[in-house]
């Protein structure tokens, strides 16, 4: 979902570089990918991240509301790595005013944004790319140290 979410907010910040009005329609994407985000990267009973292991796991959640992380390394626990978007410069400078927004609304949510990978000052690449990431670099390093762990076993 939070890949949906990007692809959408994709597609909404290529319409409002045309048409102002798809400028609100974005926003509403950076909510959403912000919210799932921070569901999936909590910490805890309910979030699929498990700090201990370094990996995701998914998630049962019983009809009376009690929660289960599910232990096993499955694909749930890659899908995370799916949900990164690259955004030019360009793509930022036509839609300046809502960049801008949506930076400052990611700076409200300290706990969020110190699980993603956002693109800000400080997190540009080449010609000035920045990567909208569900998994930060700490995390990614993680993930991707115990799939080598478990590759070489």
């Amino acid at each position: 979902m939070a890949l949906y979410s990007q692809t959408m907010l994709e597609i909404a910040i290529e319409l409002a570089a045309h048409d102002r009005a798809y400028q609100d329609l974005a926003a509403n994407f950076v909510v959403h990918f912000a919210l799932i985000a921070h569901a999936m990267n909590e910490i805890g009973p309910d979030g699929m991240w498990d700090e201990e292991d370094g990996v995701y796991y998914d998630i049962l959640r019983r009809p009376d509301g009690v929660t289960t992380k599910l232990k096993i390394r499955s694909m749930v626990g890659l899908l995370p790595l799916c949900a990164a978007t690259v955004i030019e410069k360009w793509q930022r400078e036509r839609v300046s005013r809502l960049t801008e927004h949506m930076f400052r609304r990611l700076q409200r949510m300290p706990d969020l944004l110190a699980s993603i990978h956002a693109p800000g000052p400080g997190n540009y690449g080449v010609a000035g790319r920045g990567i909208l990431a569900l998994v930060n670099e700490d995390r990614l390093g993680r993930i991707l140290s115990q799939c080598s762990t478990k590759a070489s076993s």
